[in-house]
């Protein structure tokens, strides 16, 4: 009597894990978790302040505007030029989500019908292939490779037989996180600009997942497509973002939607269905938070390029372990040689080594025989803790 369309979608992984994990800690264990990718720093000064004091005001009790409050669209549209180099018309462009999940399901509403194919680069985020399944659309992994540091190109994206699906029409929209969750993965600005053009020459939207803007190390950089359209954002392209990464504000649940005026119209339509709009006090926090220009800090910023630099030292210590240095966000993409089931490999570690870390598996065909290890927690203590256990697994 169910629904086809969600009996096809697995149950998520790491609520299973996570859910052994709390069993293990409540017989005694000491769990060290670096499987969910949530972030360390503290969140700003100023949003909490701001939140305590909304709680006096009358109207943090009722719904906003179904796209969000005007201070903090403006706000958001210069976060974005500031990050992404496009500008953005903050009444006709923009929509404040309940994350950067509920911003993705609203564009691929607007963007696909059932059927539709929709590329997603692997490894990918989990979420974007579970959301391509609850639209009825179709998800085509095209795989991307260590030897190229996991970054997508145009030329592997519409080869084979995705250029014949784009040919006859059934390919309608690519999804690209950039830095990536799960392999920390950069894409350069050039080499976006490139799929940003091929698909504008087939018809298709490029959705560019910005979750993780401004967790970048080594001097890289990304910045969206932009000078395609003098500055501002191509007619084909929309943008996905969150502000739970950068601010540690994960359970406030805002993000947004950016993208042509046409289709931020429509997606008011689902935005009005499915939340109305975005919790208001949270709203109210995070724009006081871009009022005061606060991003990732310097200083946790250096702290995640110190974990990453460690996790490279140890894994260089432990043969048959290897992974591409991170060039952004808060992950470890790592290789085991010779490891053919994640899924079990990673219910092992937790079991024996009660480190919990996520199978590479879950992020499609080409994270088969890796594991993520997400730090934005784990300090470099916390990290030896694990590695120790690690080198004690048989």
């Amino acid at each position: 009597m169910l629904a086809e369309r969600i009996l096809r979608i697995s149950e998520p992984l790491i609520d299973t894990l996570a859910r052994r994990a709390r069993v293990l800690t409540a017989r005694g264990a000491n769990i060290v978790n670096l499987g969910q990718a949530i972030p360390g720093d503290a969140a700003p000064r100023q949003a909490l302040a701001a939140a305590r004091r909304a709680l006096r005001r009358p109207d943090v009790n009722v719904y906003t505007p179904d796209a969000g409050i005007a201070e903090l669209r403006h706000a958001t549209a210069a976060w974005i030029a500031r990050h992404d180099g496009v500008r953005i018309d903050p009444d006709r462009q923009l929509i404040i989500t309940a994350g950067a999940n509920q911003a993705l399901m609203l564009a691929l509403q607007c963007c696909t019908d059932a059927g539709d194919r929709v590329l997603l680069p692997t490894p990918y985020f989990m979420n974007h292939e579970m959301a391509v399944r609850l639209v009825d659309a179709v998800p085509i992994e095209v795989p991307t490779t260590a030897d190229e540091g996991w970054v997508i190109t145009s030329r592997r994206l519409f080869k084979g037989d995705t250029g014949r699906a784009a040919r006859r029409k059934t390919l309608k929209a690519v999804i690209i996180t950039t830095p990536s969750n799960p392999t920390g993965a950069v894409v350069p600005r050039q080499e976006i600009d490139r799929i940003a053009k091929q698909c504008a020459s087939r018809g298709m939207f490029l959705i560019l997942d910005r979750t993780y803007a401004g967790f970048e190390f080594d001097g890289t950089s990304h910045v969206a497509p932009s000078h395609v359209a003098r500055g501002r954002l191509p007619e084909n392209v929309v943008l996905v973002g969150s502000f739970s990464k950068v601010f540690s504000m994960t359970g406030w649940r805002v993000g947004y939607l950016a993208g042509p005026p046409t289709l931020i119209r429509e997606a008011l339509k689902a935005q009005d269905t499915t939340i109305i709009c975005a919790p208001a006090i949270s709203q109210v926090a995070v724009h006081a938070a871009l009022e005061a220009r606060r991003g990732v800090t310097p200083a946790y910023l250096r702290d995640l390029r110190r974990r990453r630099d460690y996790v490279q030292e140890r894994l260089a210590s432990m043969p048959g372990w290897s992974a591409v240095p991170a060039a952004g966000g808060f992950f470890t993409f790592i290789r085991i040689d010779g490891m053919k089931d994640s899924i079990a490999f990673a219910s092992r570690l937790l079991e024996r080594a009660h480190v919990l870390m996520l199978p590479g598996r879950i992020f499609g065909e080409a994270g088969e025989g890796h594991i993520r290890l997400s730090y934005g927690v784990a300090d470099v203590a916390r990290l030896e803790v694990a590695f120790d256990r690690l080198h004690r697994i048989p």
